[in-house]
């Protein structure tokens, strides 16, 4: 990620995936924990005001944050400090109706132009991009999306439908996370090795 643009690193990643349950709230986790061992000031946004995780998996109070914000039922905005360093989260808050709207709103842009003044990577986790139109709206705010998969679940077609719905709108793609793939079971160690599988699977 971090050379995906050696003299302008993206500060603002969108992580999603096709379908729940593929592991982006962990990539979430992993990728924001491995760049702030780099000294960098991370922040991890829960924008997933459907199915909310950040703040169960570090233990935060979750009483407010995003989803108060945007509504205007809290200011300002304040992100938690975990016990790692170098990482904050910014919690999705209590669920509301209208998630799209709220992410899709102006506060959210300016949002994230405040939080790009202290942080140096804002990661953000959305919702699957076949769920709802969430992960759309808010890949338009960032510098990077990437895309997570789950070996043997994520279907070619779920994929394809996926990735065609963001490149519509010039989602910034960065490329593609293959989770959970074992070896051990698999004969296909190659990247075309994994798009056969898929074409076999839609075939079926």
């Amino acid at each position: 990620v971090l050379l995906s643009s050696v003299d302008n690193p993206p500060k603002r990643l969108v992580i999603t995936s096709m379908s729940p349950q593929e592991g982006k709230t962990t990539t979430v986790i992993n990728l924001g924990r491995s760049v702030a061992q780099t000294g960098r000031r991370v922040l991890l946004v829960d924008a997933d005001l459907r199915r909310p995780r950040l703040h169960k998996t570090f233990g935060l109070d979750n009483n407010s944050g995003l989803s108060t914000f945007l509504t205007g039922t809290s200011a300002p905005v304040s992100p938690q400090e975990s016990d790692e360093p170098n990482l904050a989260v910014l919690t999705a808050g209590p669920i509301q109706p209208n998630p799209s709207e709220i992410v899709g709103s102006s506060r959210f842009a300016e949002l994230l132009t405040r939080l790009d003044e202290d942080f140096d990577m804002v990661i953000i986790d959305t919702p699957p991009v076949l769920s709802a139109t969430d992960a759309q709206l808010i890949s338009r705010l960032a510098e990077g999306v990437i895309v997570i998969c789950f070996f043997a679940k994520t279907t070619y077609d779920r994929l394809q439908r996926g990735i065609r719905s963001l490149r519509e709108i010039d989602s910034p793609l960065l490329g593609l996370v293959l989770n959970s793939m074992d070896m051990k079971k698999s004969n296909y160690y190659s990247h075309y090795g994994y798009y056969q599988y898929y074409a076999a699977e839609k075939e079926e």
